[in-house]
Order: C-alpha cells, then structure tokens, then sequence
C-alpha cells in the first residue's frame, strides 16, 4: 500500500456548473508494483516518483503524468464519442500533437524489453487489426529480446495496412518484422533483415531464446531471410527460414545460409507445450575449405585447408534457436575433411566443435615425433562418427590420416563440461620412419644413409614404434599423456610367416646406433 497526497483545485467562474476543477495525485509509490516491461517494471519496496493530473469529471477529459524523469505523459481519456488518446514520452517532455486514438510512444529509454512489450501490444489488439498501442518510434540505450542485449537501437512500431510492422536499426539488428492483423494463420510473419547478429549463449546458460516460453503449435507460419547473419562469432551470410504448423508442433522446411566460406542447410521440427518441447533437426555443414570455414564459425587459426562435410542428427530441449552444443541429448555427427594441415597453435586457441583437441596434437607430438611435428601436422583425411548422448560426445572411428603417420581417436568429449576423456594412438607410417631415426641419431649424413639402405633393400622397414596417449582435461587446457609405446608390424602377403612381434621397448631407450640393427 502506498500513501498519496491529493489536491483538488476549482477555478472560480460564473457559470452555472463552476470553474475548472483539477485533480493532483501524487506519490513515491513505494509499496506498489508496476508489472509493465521494462523501462516501466518496478518492484513493490522501490521508491518512483509519480505524479497524475486530470480534469474531473473524468470522461473524455485531458490529463498529465509523470514517473519520476524517466517518462511523461498527457492525453485524453475515452468518453462515449471519442476514444483515449496519449502521448508517453520517455526523457524530456514532448509537444507533438496527441494521436487520433490509442497510444504513442517516443522519446529515448534507457532499457527497452522489446519481447515483452511486442507482447503486450500483440495481447491488446482489438481483432481488427487496431491495438492500444497506436505507434512506437523510440530510442533505446540498451534494446534487450529474451536476455540478449543490444546497444543504441531506433524501434518503430506502427500500423501498415492492417499488419503491425516493427522496424529495428542498430549495430546488430537492421530489418522489418510484419505482423498481419488478420489471417495470421495462414499469412504468417515475415520478417526482412539487413543484419541479423544474434549473441551466442554461454554454456550453462538458462534458455533465454526468442521462441524459450511459447508452444510450437501456436507459432503461424514464418518466412525470414536475412542478408547478414551470424550466431555469436559465427558468420553464415545471407540465411533464409521457412516453416509451418503441424500436429503438436512446427515442421522446419528449411533453413539455409549461404557464405563464401560455409554452406549450411536444416531440415526438421518442432514439438512439444509451452513449458516442455524439443526440437529435432538434420543439418548439413560443407564448405571447400575446413580453414576458412572454421574462421567463419569463430574458431580461426585451427586448420588450414581442407575440404569439409559435416552432418549433424540431433535433439535438444526448446525451440530451433536454442540450439548449442552443450544441450545437446542424442543424435549423431559425422566428419569428413579431405587434404589440409594442423598447425601448431597457442593452447586454447579453439576446438573444431570441442569433439578433439586439434590444436594441442602437433604440440604433445613433437615431444616423440620431433621431426614429423615440428612445424604442425599435414592430413589426407579426418574421418569419424560422433554419438551424442547426454552433453557429451562419444567416437570410436575417428581417424586423421596423414602421409607420415595415421592418428585414431576414441572416448568422450563433454560437450557441457567442456572436457575430454579420450584414447589417442599414433601410428608412423614404416616407410617414413627409417630416415627420420637416422636423422635424429646422426643428423642429416644419417638421414641419407637410411634413404640408401631402403633403395637398397627395395622395400621400406617393416617396423615401426607406436605410441597411445590419453587426452583429458578441459578444452582450454586439455593434457595428453603418453601411455605407452608399441610396436606397429607393417604388413605382409598372407603367403608368407609372419614374424613374432617385436618386445615393446621402453620409452627412454635409444640404442647406440639409432636403431638401426
């Protein structure tokens, strides 16, 4: 309960009915609650200034208010013949003329929940395409949609030929949103953006996405495109989405993004209530080159070259825009990188989707394979399968082939904890090996005695040393650890005997003579 202060004032007239007679109210209205969006929400204990003026009697009267200096308002209330007008200004007063009917809003806020307040004027239309929001043409210092912020942005909102058209200009978002007053369900929203920047969530963020709070199947049919899109870092160029209703949800008919580096395209649904739904979707990833692409996803620097198609089969809880990672429940992904090379990068310079620590593998195998990794690691190929289960990632085929050696990687990657818990074993190819042992025991004349006893004996060594480490740690300082060291047999026409394994060696021996017996 707040407290208030009235005056009543009368001017003195010689009509019959009295002089003007005015109405002040005023309060700190602590103790009242303002349930509107924001810049307007108030809790109950806070203090706000308010003061309210009016004519009496009330009908088809004007009237002033304001709330402290954030906003101020005059207008007319409603009578019989005439319906209300108002002008709410936000910042210093307005003299702009008061609309025909309903309410418009101007000025500049400091904050502006664009969500709620789109909410509210949708919930007060009349079913005739007419609302008590006449219009909106207003500046915002810090413009908010489903927690995601956004500096310095012009909102208009107003009437165009029966549909409620919302206009966004900022750094990040440049478009039009159209919203038809009548047969919405089967018209549905258009949406026509410049730019479209959205804020990628952290992790173990709570689901704040556009869609987080509404159920699938009381969606109309939408048709965006947008010129310039990117999700947090990543950049999709020019994207387009159209969907439909269906039976206890939204079917997804596509969505597609189409840039010099990456090509994206989405099939799928929607399905669920308002309080708990999920989506499903299929999604292609391909590009000419995986370094130019992983640029263009925010991961720069990781690989150079390589051409690339991933698939991604996966279920998530919420809409299609929640889509991370980390919320990932099940499904699959699938890699395929043709020729390009891993350089060797500073630690937590990034993760081709966080499944394996592409960075950090050049830098643990230049401790036991100096001369192949030194200055990075050069592939033929990646190939492997991912199951998503949980938050997490499981492989069991991941295979990085290369001509020097071949790298097979196993085990789990915690999508939501953001580590690894994963086997890795190296696996030089017999025939590179010999020079590069002559190399390290007697430098480059050892290097070119190895390549002269293989021309001589018409065949590469058949042995070479392998060696399996266990990766963990998070994705920002994962740790590969060696194992062991094993004997890798090349192999040989099944005609033959095969030979017994060599004994594995320990890791520190170096025989005298470089190893080669």
């Amino acid at each position: 309960i707040s407290t208030w202060t009235g005056l009543l004032t009368v001017d003195e007239s010689d009509d019959a009915n009295g002089g003007r007679k005015r109405l002040t109210l005023s309060s700190d209205l602590r103790g009242t609650a303002i349930d509107l969006p924001a810049p307007l929400a108030k809790p109950a204990d806070a203090a706000e200034p308010f003061e309210l003026a009016l004519d009496v009697p009330f009908v088809g009267q004007p009237f002033e208010a304001k709330l402290g200096d954030l906003v101020h308002a005059r207008g007319r209330l409603p009578s019989p013949t005439d319906p209300l007008a108002a002008r709410v200004t936000f910042g210093a007063q307005s003299n702009a003329p008061l609309p025909a009917r309903g309410v418009a809003i101007a000025g500049r806020a400091p904050t502006l929940d664009a969500s709620a307040w789109l909410d509210l004027a949708l919930r007060s239309s009349d079913g005739n395409g007419q609302g008590l929001v006449e219009g909106i043409d207003l500046h915002a210092d810090d413009f908010t949609i489903s927690d995601k912020h956004f500096s310095d942005m012009h909102v208009q909102v107003g009437d165009n030929a029966g549909a409620t058209e919302l206009k966004l200009d900022g750094d990040a978002l440049a478009g039009v949103l159209r919203i038809p007053g009548r047969d919405i369900a089967s018209i549905g929203v258009t949406a026509e953006f410049q730019r479209f920047h959205w804020p990628e969530s952290a992790p173990d963020a709570p689901d704040t996405s556009a869609l987080s709070d509404i159920a699938p199947s009381a969606l109309p049919p939408l048709h965006v495109t947008i010129d310039d899109f990117m999700l947090g870092q990543a950049s999709f160029g020019k994207a387009e989405l159209e969907s439909r209703p269906l039976a206890g949800g939204m079917h997804v008919d596509k969505i597609e993004s189409h840039s010099p580096n990456v090509t994206m395209s989405a099939t799928g649904d929607w399905t669920g209530t308002a309080s708990d739904n999920r989506s499903h979707l299929v999604i292609t990833l391909a590009a000419q080159n995986l370094g130019h692409m992983m640029d263009a996803l925010g991961f720069p620097g990781l690989i150079d070259g390589g051409q690339t198609k991933a698939g991604i089969d996966a279920v998530w809880p919420g809409p299609p825009s929640a889509f991370a990672l980390a919320k990932l429940e099940s499904g699959t992904i699938t890699l395929k990188v043709a020729e390009g090379r891993i350089p060797e990068v500073e630690p937590g310079a990034g993760r081709f989707f966080g499944l394996f620590s592409l960075s950090e593998i050049p830098r643990r195998l230049t401790l036991d394979f100096s001369d192949f990794f030194k200055s990075g690691f050069t592939f033929n190929s990646i190939d492997g399968t991912f199951r998503l289960d949980a938050g997490n990632a499981y492989t069991d085929d991941l295979l990085i082939k290369s001509p020097a050696a071949d790298i097979a990687i196993t085990g789990r990657t915690g999508l939501r904890a953001r580590d690894y818990d994963q086997q890795m074993v190296v696996s030089p190819h017999g025939g590179a090996t010999l020079p590069i042992v002559g190399a390290i025991a007697a430098g480059p004349a050892g290097a070119a005695a190895g390549l002269v006893l293989q021309g001589v004996l018409g065949k590469p060594i058949g042995k070479a040393m392998g060696s399996r480490y266990h990766v963990s740690g998070s994705w920002e300082k994962p740790e590969i650890t060696l194992i062991a060291k094993e004997t890798l047999r090349r192999s040989r026409p099944e005609s033959k005997p095969q030979e017994p394994d060599a004994k594995p060696q320990e890791p520190e021996a170096k025989p005298a003579d470089g190893g080669l017996r």
